[in-house]
């Protein structure tokens, strides 16, 4: 088994560590973190974590699911026995599957991105009209707020002629997905003093 497959086929709980650094991006989550995470999310009555908090938990983990993708997990994992009012919840192994299937490394996240912007330019050039991706942000899908869509083409930044190149914004929306990289231990946890530079 190469480690580009055990990647894939052991996302979240892989049983070592893989080779390569490509495969190496696919390692969200250990097996412990994914286990408090979705015991910091079970609800008391059910004893599972309920659907429509594992597809926030998407989002927090730096994921951009759409709205095909969470019906695709509410489908896939709502029982057909639960009444119209009940909740419908997933346990350990369900979770670790869900998160195992729509956990994005930062290169696919950027394909996928891309492809969502690049749908607005059919000719390809890079730019697409800000007026345009506006209306779509306020009437299809989980429609934006008029302040939402007013922010999120203010952070596209477009030109005066209102076009929006979109491939440095892509950049810019993975890099604000992805989570982040966790910090070198300073001089003074490692039990050193630092010393402070005089005003």
């Amino acid at each position: 088994m190469t480690s580009e497959t055990l990647a894939t086929d052991a996302l979240l709980v892989p049983a070592e560590k893989p080779e390569t650094e490509k495969a190496q991006e696919h390692f969200i989550l250990s097996t412990a973190e994914i286990k408090k995470l979705y015991e910091s999310n079970v609800t008391p009555g059910t004893r599972g974590v309920p659907l429509k908090r594992v597809c926030r938990i998407l989002q927090l983990l730096g994921q951009a699911p759409t709205e095909k993708d969470i019906k695709n997990v509410c489908d896939a994992y709502s029982s057909e026995g639960l009444s119209q009012k009940a909740t419908p919840s997933v346990k350990f192994e369900e979770f670790c599957e869900i998160l195992r299937r729509h956990v994005l490394s930062r290169d696919e996240l950027y394909s996928k991105l891309y492809a969502a912007f690049r749908v607005f330019d059919p000719l390809d050039i890079g730019v697409i009209d800000a007026t345009k991706l506006r209306e779509t942000l306020l009437t299809v899908g989980e429609c934006f707020t008029e302040k939402e869509a007013r922010e999120f083409i203010k952070q596209a930044n477009p030109t005066i002629e209102g076009k929006l190149p979109y491939e440095p914004f892509v950049r810019q929306l993975v890099d604000a997905y992805s989570p982040p990289k966790p910090k070198k231990s300073s001089a003074k946890s490692k039990g050193k003093t630092v010393k402070k530079k005089p005003n």
